[in-house]
């Protein structure tokens, strides 16, 4: 499976609701159309739209990766989750 086919979502954990407002806005600005949660942000995508966020993401992380320059210190880490089975 390709990286353009490869969706995983991510769990940005923030220290407030102004600091989420400031990452949601940063997100936005990446074309990304985050979702509130209340420990911050979710993000979801393929890996190769998530590059844009975390240059370095392989698909390969397991748990977590580390918060990008920009995104510092609003956002307290960084949680991957690998695609979620749907069964019908």
């Amino acid at each position: 499976m390709s990286d353009a086919q490869r969706h995983l979502e991510l769990i940005l954990e923030v220290s407030s609701d102004p600091e989420r407002d400031k990452v949601m806005a940063r997100l936005r600005q990446l074309g990304f159309d985050p979702l509130v949660m209340k420990v911050g942000v979710l993000l979801g995508g393929d890996i190769s739209a998530l590059r844009r966020l975390i240059p370095t993401l392989t698909g390969a992380e397991i748990e977590s990766v580390p918060v990008p320059p920009d995104l510092v210190p609003a956002v307290r880490s960084i949680r991957v989750f690998g695609p979620r089975s749907v069964n019908l």
